[in-house]
Formats: C-alpha cells, structure tokens, sequence
C-alpha cells in the first residue's frame, strides 16, 4: 500500500465531552468526600463516593476508546481500520448494515416490533474469519462505503479470481 487515496478521521468531540467532564466530576466528588470527612456528613460522603466512582470510570473508559479509534485510510488495494490494515485479496465481503435494538418486552406497532435504538456499521469480512466494524457513530459511513465500493470494483477488474 502506497499512498492513501482517502482518510477519515473519528469524530471523538462526545467522548472528549465525556473525559473532561468525568475528570471534573471526579475532582467535585473528591472535594465533596473530604467536606463530608470532616463535618461527619454520612449521605454527602456515600453519594460524592458513589458518584465519583461512576465518574472516574466514565472519564477513563471514554479516553480508552479516544485512543483506539483511528484514521480509516483507504488505499487503492486495502484499507486500515481501527482493528488493523487489511488488503482487498483477503476481503470476503463488505457490507452496510443496520442493527436494530428491539425493546425487551414484545410490543408491536404495525405489525413490527419496537426499535429502541439502531446504529448502522460497516461489516468488512475476512477470509479468516476476522471482521472489522466501522460504526457511523464515529466516522461518516456513507462517504467510506461509497469510495470503498469503488475501489474494491476497480481492483476486482485489475486482478479477477482465477
């Protein structure tokens, strides 16, 4: 792989406002504990305990997932997505598609059940067996689909199975 043809960067803006905000938290709770140690303040010191720990977990998750996500470039016989760099030659399938949450109780409107919540991905197989994921969550999806359709075409028509 050469040159990138194409580079999408994540969009990490919601899980920095989650970081920051986390971190914040955090130090609001901990201010809030030592108060609460020093009045004997019994539900101030459970509740700025408890809520830091959710906080301090909300901060340090969503900085994980800031450093997992990276640049998806597209090259004219692979790509590299957040899961590694694979070439188009050991691409089994690429698919767009939606998945669909369903309430948990079976409730039905016009004859479907409910969705609660959907989010659409990009499915790209291997022949191992490996799949990578591409959520439209944090990256635009239809651009990478459409340019990733292309170029997989124009590299069939230059190589054709045997």
């Amino acid at each position: 792989m050469n040159e990138a043809l194409f580079s999408f960067e994540p969009n990490t803006s919601e899980l920095s406002l989650y970081y920051i905000g986390g971190a914040i938290v955090v130090l609001l709770c901990i201010l809030g504990f030592m108060y609460a140690m020093k009045t004997n303040k019994k539900l101030l010191l459970l509740f700025s305990g408890f809520m830091g720990i959710i906080a301090l977990g909300t901060g340090i998750f969503s900085y994980l997932t800031i450093n997992r996500l990276n640049t998806v470039q597209l090259y004219e016989n692979g790509l590299t997505t957040p899961r590694g760099t694979l070439t188009f030659d050991k691409i089994r399938t690429i698919k767009l598609e939606e998945f669909k949450e369903h309430s948990k109780y079976p409730v039905q409107r016009g004859g479907e059940f409910i969705s609660i919540d959907t989010a659409r991905v990009i499915l790209v197989e291997e022949y191992g067996g490996d799949i990578h994921l591409i959520s439209e969550e944090n990256y635009p999806i239809d651009s990478i689909f459409g340019h990733l359709s292309v170029l997989v075409g124009q590299w069939r028509e230059k190589h054709p199975p045997e």
